[in-house]
């Protein structure tokens, strides 16, 4: 028999607030307390800030040892909420970070439809990686005790 999906993912709905791990969550909220706003730039910045603090959700649950529902759970409150607070600190750069979903043509090129998607992807790790160095000097780690 087939194991289910975990809670946060397909058609189960995130486990609530209330059911998620103390230990993560406080930790998550901390990051959430601290994102470094100032940096942000333009909107590629925003995305890439939010791929960050996915990353350091998925590691943080990792760490902790939490099972299945409560690390997709953990990821999905995390991003919801990051996506708030940056949205509420600086909806300029917030609106224009949705990516854009292009009208496929059709005809004799359709072979490469793909590639564009491929490309961006590529280029958003890349611009990720940058933005990850230009933010080394500040100090993103939960502090002891949290």
């Amino acid at each position: 028999m087939p194991s289910e999906e975990p809670a946060g993912t397909g058609n189960r709905p995130p486990l609530p607030e209330a059911g998620l791990d103390r230990r993560a969550w406080d930790a998550l909220r901390w990051r959430q307390d601290h994102l470094p706003v100032g940096l942000l730039r333009r909107p590629a910045d925003v995305r890439a800030l939010s791929r960050l603090e996915q990353d350091a959700a998925w590691r943080l649950a990792t760490r902790l040892g939490v099972d299945d529902d409560q690390r997709y759970s953990l990821i999905w409150h995390h991003v919801r909420q990051v996506g708030q607070r940056l949205a509420a600190a600086r909806p300029d750069l917030t609106a224009a970070a949705v990516p854009r979903r292009r009208a496929r043509r059709p005809g004799v090129l359709a072979v490469t439809v793909g590639w564009g998607t491929w490309l961006e992807n590529r280029q958003a790790d890349l611009y990720g990686r940058w933005f990850r160095i230009r933010m080394a000097g500040h100090d993103r780690e939960v502090p002891e005790g949290r």
